[in-house]
């Protein structure tokens, strides 16, 4: 690892890889503060990757602030590497295509009712990501995330997810992406009514809704707050002069 230091240079962003090591530097400036100087935060991380493969669970990671010493990780030991076989790309999209077409895209309407919700998906784009991922305690095997994407936004849903252990090929899940928005805007989003509310297929509120509801929430709140205040200057104005009796009366 300090051998690989030399090949490096603190004031750049860079990736070096020598054998199941992989070097990534970098050194920016935050400014926290516009009063105050930035800082210059610099940190090395060493990641073990095998076949291309990175298991971001092992990793010894050293960060400076201005140069200061800040922290160091070690978890380098950590995690045990279960596999190193993987499909392809290909073969992993291949899949998350099946899954995608088979899965149910559900809704819940204002009465509580779940919908079955029909969609499109499209060829391109397609996001995979190859890493290791825990299967059992502290061992971690090759697993592809695959996200594919519909021909526009349904409600809140944008696309598919699924992951597919990539040693197995065996899918560990397969779920609906929701939000406020997603990598697709050809279309406008079909819109819910003001009397629906959206909640994914286990029943938690989607995002938008969530913002609402909090939104909704802090001005309740801040309402209530200043209505308090307000009464109480209200009736410590309309407080009666207490009037104390002359001496000698």
């Amino acid at each position: 690892m300090c051998d690989m230091l030399d090949n490096v240079d603190v004031t750049k962003e860079m990736t070096v890889t020598s054998g199941n090591i992989k070097l990534t530097t970098s050194s920016q400036n935050i400014q926290h503060d516009p009063a105050m100087d930035a800082i210059i935060h610099t940190y090395f991380e060493w990641m073990y990757t095998v076949n291309g493969v990175d298991a971001p669970q092992n990793v010894v990671r050293v960060t400076f602030e201005n140069g200061i010493f800040k922290s160091f990780r070690d978890n380098w030991s950590l995690f045990k590497i279960g596999s190193t076989s993987a499909i392809s790309q290909e073969e992993a999209i291949n899949i998350a295509m099946d899954a995608a077409e088979d899965y149910t895209l559900q809704i819940y309407l204002g009465n509580d009712t779940l919908t079955d919700v029909e969609f499109n998906l499209v060829d391109e784009p397609v996001t995979a990501e190859l890493f290791m991922y825990p299967r059992e305690t502290l061992t971690v095997y090759p697993f592809w995330r695959v996200e594919v994407y519909f021909d526009k936004c349904y409600y809140s849903a944008y696309g598919i997810q699924v992951g597919i252990w990539a040693d197995t090929k065996q899918i560990e899940y397969c779920k609906s992406l929701s939000g406020l928005g997603g990598p697709i805007a050809e279309e406008d989003p079909i819109e819910p009514s003001t009397e629906q509310s959206l909640t994914s297929k286990n029943g938690t509120v989607s995002s938008m809704n969530m913002y609402i509801i909090t939104a909704t929430a802090i001005i309740a709140l801040v309402g209530a707050a200043l209505l308090i205040y307000f009464v109480k200057i209200r009736k410590t104005r309309e407080k009666p002069e207490t009037i104390m009796p002359e001496e000698g009366t």
